[in-house]
């Protein structure tokens, strides 16, 4: 008999006899409980959930003050800055993406899918759109100014530092000027073409009631079919004209998802998002904008809503709207096709919006009848009768138990007994196999499992002296050469590893003189380590001797080339650098470039080789390039893919463009400290993501001879 029947039958034995009489008792309480629930609570019940509805109704008003508070803090500062970016000079440095630029793949930066930024198509379907959270998209009307329009561009900064604050509910943040320019965030290309700032319906009415507060009503957003609220604030020149507005738009249901509502009902409870609109007779309608259920605004209607809010007595209606246009909480019974309701609204800082819940009184009646004073006896009758099963029945378990406690356990102990033999490094012990139970199964895998575990421990110990012994490939630490502030860094993913850096001694040395090597070979682990240790040998007996680069690695590749596996080669970038004569030699062997900043020009450059990688081709013949641009204060970076191939949680590159700026944020520092911020810098793009590939650096400072 296996181990699971047995546990089986004690768990029958000792559970569901107990779980039988006490469901039989509950079942005996419940029926007592129908009967006593008295008819007078169902009115107390009506008046608590009218008082629990109007509690959560304040408390909603007050988180979207609070959601309304951070909209105009947004908005404030964006009006702030770009009034300020208006005033100041016209910037030269800034970068401008106009629509286009994110239609294109490449040209804006960080473009990608938004989960947020959903676009609502005609046919129904939903896709994520394409936006840029590093820079605005510029909008240039009819009217626009081009200068204008660079200054706006500055605001891409405070546009990226003001979106963590509104991550839940933030849509678009905008400036729009009238002169024409519009900026908008994150950036798009999703409006049309032509599309003219001045004529956008949002634009339009807040520029004549721009305010405190979602000067912005619902509106249908052009470019993603979304139903939006905002507010909008307005853009002020130096003399206090008003000059465009800033604003912060939102998605209703974003908002409406924010905000806490009473599920004591279930599903019989409706959350409502509505507005008060007037037409142009002056007639005033309620429409919903948004329920739980849905959100799809599709009607299109310019600042309608969806579906309109109607009551079978329209005094019921009216009383809604007046809550929501004097800002007040209220609750009522109302007659919606035919069924009775009792509705809790309440009217939202702003123009003319509110919150309406809904729920049946038949609702709250049952909730009556499941809720009354019976209810106590009920539970002091069920924990009664528990308490009399649990008596009863926890001696035949306790009894059960003892009784085979030991056929299961002794298997198990005399098994444990054999894994701590183990642990304490005996790995010859043998489990003695007594059941063909699981337990039985177990021991003989356990007994299967030590041969192969030794196998492995013995693997272990010869990778760590492989490890140890390429470890010794690489320099302890860099040379010492007047005019060079130099250092390096190697981590392997794997014990061992295919990445490369030597400093080697070419030509006829000088005291300014400098050569470095890097290379990465295909993959990791003991191939790659065998390919490198061989190149290394190779590359340190051929520099000795007489030659240029070019000619060393075209030897080194013939050698390569003959030995290396099919699919194995190896990437090489050696660089000469003479501090005196301010020139630099190199040849590359399809290793990415030499990354070289010029800190007094802030400018970066690439010295890029012409070559294959080795041991591909053994008859290639290699180029050496040449430089004269070598001067004190500029910093060469040499490294390996594995720094801006980096993943992160997300699957997102370091890249390049992150590793450049790190290198001009620590330019003044060390070499040292450059390459430890590097590092550093990585593993926080990385965060817990494992390390997929070897990661080398080499950073060489060049410095003025002391």
């Amino acid at each position: 008999m296996s181990i699971r029947v047995k546990f089986l039958i004690v768990v029958l034995v000792a559970v569901m006899l107990p779980t039988v009489f006490a469901a039989f008792i509950s079942f005996q309480s419940t029926i007592q409980l129908a009967r006593g629930v008295a008819s007078d609570q169902r009115a107390a019940l009506m008046r608590e959930a009218e008082g629990v509805l109007r509690t959560v109704m304040d408390k909603n008003v007050g988180i979207f003050q609070q959601e309304s508070s951070t909209f105009i803090t947004a908005a404030l500062v964006q009006a702030s800055d770009a009034a300020r970016l208006l005033a100041d000079p016209r910037p030269e440095s800034t970068p401008r993406f106009a629509a286009a630029d994110f239609r294109e793949s490449g040209a804006a930066p960080e473009l990608g899918p938004s989960n947020t930024h959903i676009i609502l198509r005609e046919d129904g379907t939903r896709e994520p759109a394409n936006v840029s959270f590093r820079v605005p998209a510029i909008y240039v009307g009819p009217t626009g100014s081009e200068e204008d329009a660079d200054r706006l561009a500055a605001l891409a900064r405070t546009f990226g530092a003001l979106s963590p604050m509104m991550s839940r509910s933030g849509f678009w943040q905008f400036v729009t000027l009238d002169s024409g320019v519009h900026a908008v965030y994150p950036g798009h290309g999703l409006l049309p073409d032509g599309y003219d700032p001045l004529q956008d319906p949002v634009y339009q009415r807040a520029r004549s009631r721009v305010g405190q507060g979602f000067g912005s009503p619902p509106s249908v957003d052009p470019a993603t079919g979304q139903t939006l609220v905002g507010l909008v604030l307005p853009v002020r020149a130096p003399d206090g004209s008003i000059i465009g507005i800033s604003g912060v738009l939102s998605r209703v249901d974003s908002m409406l998802d924010g905000l806490r509502f009473g599920t004591a009902w279930g599903t019989a409870a409706e959350n409502l998002f509505v507005v008060v609109e007037r037409d142009e007779e002056g007639e005033e309608t309620l429409y919903i904008i948004a329920k739980q259920s849905y959100s799809e605004a599709q009607d299109a209607k310019g600042f309608l809503g969806i579906e309109e809010f109607t009551t079978d007595d329209p005094a019921d209606a009216a009383a809604v709207m007046e809550a929501l246009q004097s800002a007040s909480t209220g609750a009522r019974t109302v007659t919606i096709d035919g069924t009775s309701k009792l509705c809790c609204f309440a009217g939202l800082p702003g123009d003319r919006i509110g919150l309406v819940t809904l729920v049946p009184t038949a609702s709250i009646g049952a909730i009556a009848d499941d809720a009354a004073v019976s209810i106590r006896n009920r539970a002091r009758n069920q924990l009664i009768g528990v308490l009399i099963g649990i008596v009863v029945f926890s001696g035949a378990m306790l009894l059960a138990a003892f009784s085979g406690a030991r056929v299961v356990t002794q298997p198990i102990a005399t098994l444990a007994a054999a894994m701590r033999r183990v642990a304490g490094g005996d790995l010859d012990v043998q489990a003695e196999v007594t059941t063909r139970d699981e337990v039985g199964e177990l021991a003989e895998v356990f007994n299967g499992m030590v041969p192969r575990l030794r196998d492995h421990l013995r693997i272990s110990h010869s990778l760590d002296l492989a490890q140890q012994v390429q470890r010794k490939l690489l320099p302890a630490g860099p040379p010492d050469v007047p005019g060079f502030d130099i250092a390096a860094r190697s981590y392997y993913c794997d014990e061992t590893g295919g990445d490369y850096f030597d400093f080697i001694e070419f030509d006829q040395p000088g005291p300014e003189r400098l050569t470095i090597a890097v290379g990465d070979v295909t993959g990791h682990g003991i191939a790659a380590a065998l390919l490198m240790a061989t190149a290394r040998a190779l590359i340190r007996m051929r520099t000795g001797m007489p030659g240029e680069l070019a000619e060393s690695l075209a030897d080194i590749n013939r050698h390569l080339a003959a030995d290396a596996d099919t699919g194995r080669f190896m990437t090489l970038m050696v660089v000469a650098l003479d501090r005196a004569a301010g020139t630099a030699r190199w040849v590359g062997a399809g290793h990415d470039p030499v990354l070289v900043y010029d800190a007094a020009a802030d400018t970066f450059a690439e010295w890029e080789g012409e070559d294959i990688p080795l041991a591909i081709q053994a008859d290639w013949t290699f180029r050496e390039i040449t430089t004269d641009t070598l001067r004190p204060g500029m910093v060469l970076f040499l490294g390996t893919d594995g720094i801006w191939e980096t993943l992160n949680g997300s699957e997102e590159f370091y890249g390049k463009a992150r590793l450049r700026e790190c290198i001009r944020a620590n330019a003044a520092r060390s070499a040292n400290e450059i390459a430890d911020a590097v590092v550093a810098d990585v593993n926080s793009f990385r965060g817990g993501h494992p390390q997929l590939d070897d990661v080398t650096l080499v950073v060489i400072r060049v410095t003025e001879t002391p």
